[in-house]
């Protein structure tokens, strides 16, 4: 799949910006603040109907105007097409694809992968920011889990809400059917997490021992509050579910919050049979990443047969030449990039086929290929 040309208006600081990218690799230089992230986003917020940087989506509305629309051709194995999306002050989005209205639940399915800097800090950030990665990330690729994780969501919300309103005496009829729908949502979550990390693992270890020569070896483990073991089963995995909510009613009573499930679960890396959060160096670590980020693109790739669109804002050449070079020859295998820097160093790009172009007070220029 790749982006033929693309419209925004009154995006941010473009008030009207029309661009035709390289069906390959997209290069957008330019001092800071000057929209070279905003092109990114807009990508982004016409492919997913969403932004990566907020989910105050009006921040994306130029200050002069009271909406903010970016339209797209799209091409996708030979079949190309018109898609817009629309959202005004009013908190209401459009969505047109070929003229025809469409829901934004026509956005579930992710065909974009976002590369930042603050991706490289994955690995030793909190708990949350990896489950966010699976959740987020990972599970947009699949409706199903989408709509799972939503649920658990709910009910984990509810649920904490009865733990916080129970100033005096807690109602333990109420607390017992949460807890049901909490074990059926969060067994759900938890089987499709492990579902999708037997997809991913195994593609991330590939690509992390193809970077690495061979010489480092990557294990992932999933590490769960109720503490499974490697060979679980669903009604194992339920019973002790509703076990480790009886042994911890009267802490959570007193915390007046939900103590296990999902959304106490995490993602754990090791490096050589080491916890790469601890003892993995920044390289490793950002090898890591690297890995994490081309296991998407092959598991999109695998699962709906085309390959989805790449975004590396600033983060292309705050990788080393290494890195840099293996992740630009993937790019030459027809992965449409866009990529944004401030400081642009060209000795990896000379073998490549690609547009250049300047970003400046809200303009976009093609400039000559280097």
């Amino acid at each position: 799949m790749y982006i033929q040309k693309i419209r925004a208006e009154w995006f941010r600081n473009y008030k009207h910006l029309v661009l035709e990218p390289h069906s390959k690799l997209n290069i957008i230089t330019g001092l800071n603040a000057q929209g070279k992230t905003n092109l990114l986003e807009s990508i982004y917020f016409n492919i997913n109907g969403k932004s990566f940087r907020t989910k105050n989506l009006k921040e994306m509305i130029n200050w002069q105007s009271d909406y903010c629309s970016v339209i797209n051709i799209i091409n996708k194995n030979g079949r190309q097409w018109k898609q817009s999306v629309a959202y005004n002050n009013n908190g209401t989005k459009k969505i047109t694809i070929n003229g025809l209205e469409k829901k934004n639940k026509d956005f579930n399915r992710s065909g974009v992968i976002v590369f930042t800097p603050d991706d490289l800090t994955l690995i030793k950030n909190s708990p949350s920011e990896r489950r966010k990665f699976l959740d987020q990330e990972v599970g947009s690729f699949y409706t199903s889990y989408s709509k799972v994780y939503q649920n658990f969501s709910k009910v984990l919300s509810h649920r904490n809400q009865l733990l916080k309103s129970s100033y005096k005496k807690l109602d333990n009829v109420m607390l017992d059917t949460w807890d049901d729908q909490l074990v059926t949502s969060g067994i759900n979550v938890l089987m499709g997490r492990l579902s999708i990390l037997k997809k991913l693992a195994p593609l991330a270890i590939k690509w992390y021992n193809l970077i690495t020569d061979g010489y480092e070896r990557l294990e992932i483990r999933y590490l769960s509050s109720l503490e499974i073991e490697p060979a679980y089963d669903e009604k194992i995995l339920i019973n002790k579910f509703y076990q480790v909510l009886k042994n911890v009613r009267n802490d959570e009573i007193k915390r007046k919050q939900t103590l296990v499930g999902p959304h106490r679960d995490d993602v754990i890396f090791f490096i050589n049979g080491r916890d790469a959060r601890n003892y993995g160096s920044q390289g490793q670590q950002r090898t890591l990443v690297l890995s994490l980020k081309l296991a998407l693109i092959s598991l999109w790739s695998k699962e709906y047969q085309t390959d989805p669109i790449l975004l590396l804002d600033d983060v292309l050449f705050e990788l080393d030449h290494k890195r840099q070079k293996f992740l630009l020859s993937e790019v030459n295998k027809g992965i449409q990039t866009f990529v944004t820097t401030n400081h642009l160093n060209t000795d990896n790009l000379l073998h490549n086929d690609f547009k250049l172009f300047t970003a400046k007070n809200g303009q976009i220029k093609n400039t000559n290929n280097i």
